[in-house]
């Protein structure tokens, strides 16, 4: 046994109720553990208090129970945060990854070997000499596996490690967790999302209110429909599939792509084939409120962008989508002056913003950074939803803010520290801050990090409602069966240069580019192609459209004849 947690609990400082109440559970050598519950359920608490972060740094509070580790030690314990920036020591990648090892006092020899040895797994050889300042959010965060990794713990616990990483991040993580459990390593995988990691997964600790509430097989919690909803746990959109068309027929189980295009597929089902309305996107069609011309930049030793040429239009979600490093970020910064660009003009309404300030586009152009706590100032979750609207000395009222607070889940937390809140709230709370301000453009960078399920449709509901009354609204996000969900139009990025920009249908159907972006389509979207029904983009669309008939009619066709 590397540890066995009996009847933990703990109260913050400044808490008002236990973030761990009374948690037993235990983790064997060479098993991968997935520890999950909703947002604010306790999992990062348990996560500092199995690696020494509490007490050790974070002083006071109330602790009580018992972390009795097996042949593990505390030093031994590797712990990789959801915010990577808060762990990289060093100019350079090379630097940030040695960094533990030098301070471990090991052989020069020895740290070399192990810093080739993280920098082959994770295929970033090329990434050693560049300074980490200058790599993307998704790079940063497998810069700071790596350099845990590298110390090699006992038990390694990982908190939301993919949420800024792309999909062929997030499957170089899945083999990464594969390759390391085949060595004996243990894991502690900390997520809201079963997604990308359940084939690496032995076993599921769900949490609720700080308490333990499931503990057991992979399995049987995806078969537990209940269960995961009520921990708002993101299941793979085959499972969700599988539990949707169970309530109308009865179907054999299927949990991946290929064991639901397999189980549909030798069932006689009819899909109504909806005519293509979609009309295909034009930079004419209606007036864009940002136009980007020839952007470029050059760092001093890469170009992040060669030439981008885009518009955005109001009342409309843009979704910017590319691998870590393709340039999104850097593209959007652009766009309220936060980045000077080498060459290229932009435009707003028409005029170009060269010579305005940040301040100045602040007043029509709000951005939410991709890691929340570098937009928190205020004491209070109140004080911070107002604080845009107070420091550009703009009308807000008492009843507005409240009811924008209960609506997202937060009135709750209106007196508390905006810190001490789990990440998908930061997240929600900084997104409230700046629509304090009434902006006509949102800019989301990776809005989805560190939110449950049911914190994501909040958030998707938001977003349609802003573009429904004409905003213009622009999301980087990894997560496709959210962009599926949300996004009217997509822009595809790599090596800094638009590759695709069309409606999400269209967008989806160009299967080889998305490919050549290493981008993966939906779930459902790619079970539905399987069947030969291309153009799915949701689970209700696939419900909607397919039929248990005996033949099809009209304008209908079975996934046989296609």
């Amino acid at each position: 046994m590397i540890v066995s947690v009996r009847q933990l609990s703990y109260q913050y400082p400044h808490g008002t109720k236990p973030a761990v109440n009374q948690a037993s559970f235990d983790i064997a050598k060479s098993e991968t553990v997935m520890l999950t519950g909703s947002s604010g359920s306790g999992k990062s608490t348990v996560a500092y208090l199995l690696s020494g972060v509490i007490p050790h740094l974070h002083r006071g509070g109330k602790l009580s129970g018992e972390i009795e580790f097996g042949s593990a030690e505390a030093r031994s314990v590797g712990f990789v945060t959801q915010n990577p920036e808060n762990q990289l020591f060093g100019y350079r990648v090379e630097d940030a990854i040695v960094f533990g090892l030098e301070n471990m006092g090991l052989h020069a020899q020895e740290i070399g070997v192990r810093l080739n040895r993280v920098l082959n797994l994770f295929g970033i050889q090329n990434m050693r000499e560049r300074a980490v300042d200058s790599l993307s959010g998704g790079q940063r965060q497998t810069v700071c596996i790596a350099s845990v990794l590298a110390m090699e713990p006992d038990l390694l616990i990982l908190d939301e490690p993919v949420s800024s990483l792309d999909p062929a991040g997030k499957e170089l993580v899945s083999d990464v967790l594969r390759q390391l459990k085949s060595q004996g390593q243990t894991i502690l995988l900390i997520d809201q999302n079963l997604d990308w990691p359940a084939g690496a997964v032995d076993r599921v600790i769900g949490m609720e209110e700080g308490g333990i509430v499931f503990d057991g097989a992979v399995d049987d919690f995806l078969r537990n429909e209940e269960m995961s909803a009520r921990l708002g746990v993101t299941v793979p959109q085959a499972v969700e599939l599988f539990h949707e068309l169970r309530s109308k027929q009865e179907v054999s189980w299927f949990a991946n792509v290929e064991e639901a295009a397999e189980t549909l597929g030798a069932m006689n089902i009819a899909f109504s084939v909806p005519p293509h309305t979609f009309e295909a996107s034009s930079p004419n069609e209606d007036a864009p409120s940002i136009r980007i011309e020839a952007l470029v930049k050059k760092y001093e030793d890469f170009q992040a962008l060669a030439g981008v040429d885009t518009r955005f239009l109001p009342g409309r979600i843009t979704a910017v989508l590319g691998q870590n490093g393709s340039g999104k970020t850097t593209m959007v910064r652009h766009l309220i002056r936060l980045i000077e660009p080498t060459s290229g003009t932009i435009y707003l309404d028409g005029e170009s913003i060269a010579g305005k300030s940040t301040a100045e586009m602040a007043r029509r152009v709000a951005y939410v950074f991709q890691h929340p706590d570098h937009m928190l100032f205020e004491d209070t979750v109140w004080k911070e939803t107002t604080f845009s609207a107070r420091t550009m000395e703009l009308p807000w009222s008492e009843d507005h803010i409240s009811a924008l607070l209960d609506a997202h889940g937060l009135l709750e937390f209106k007196d508390a520290f905006p810190n001490s809140l789990s990440m998908g709230r930061k997240h929600i709370l900084t997104i409230l801050s700046v629509l304090s301000a009434n902006p006509d453009i949102l800019i989301l960078d990776e809005p989805t990090l560190g939110m449950d399920r049911e914190m994501k449709n909040l958030l998707a509901k938001l977003m349609k409602g802003l573009a429904s009354e004409g905003k213009t609204v622009i999301v980087i996000s990894h997560e496709m069966a959210f962009v599926a969900d949300t996004a009217s139009e997509v822009i595809v990025m790599k090596g800094g240069r638009i590759l695709l920009q069309g409606t999400t249908q269209e967008a989806f159907r160009e299967e080889a580019l998305l490919r050549e972006a290493k981008i993966e389509l939906p779930q459902i979207t790619r079970i539905a192609n399987r069947l030969g029904v291309p153009g799915i983009l949701t689970i209700p669309d696939f419900v909607r459209l397919c039929r248990f008939e005996a033949k099809p009619s009209g304008n209908e066709v079975t996934a046989d004849e296609v």
